[in-house]
């Protein structure tokens, strides 16, 4: 069970979190794309 729990951690939630920390450094704004990528990431870590 904590195998799977690790695995669905680490391709989800982080790669989430990591998309989102790279779209707020690239300055790239527009169209809501920062709180769709934050809500996403946060969504991937209450689930």
């Amino acid at each position: 069970m904590f195998i799977n729990a690790r695995k669905f951690y680490v391709e989800s939630v982080r790669s989430s979190y990591y998309d989102f920390i790279e779209h707020r450094t690239s300055n790239n704004w527009g169209e809501n794309q920062l709180l769709r990528k934050g809500v996403i990431a946060s969504s991937s870590l209450f689930h």
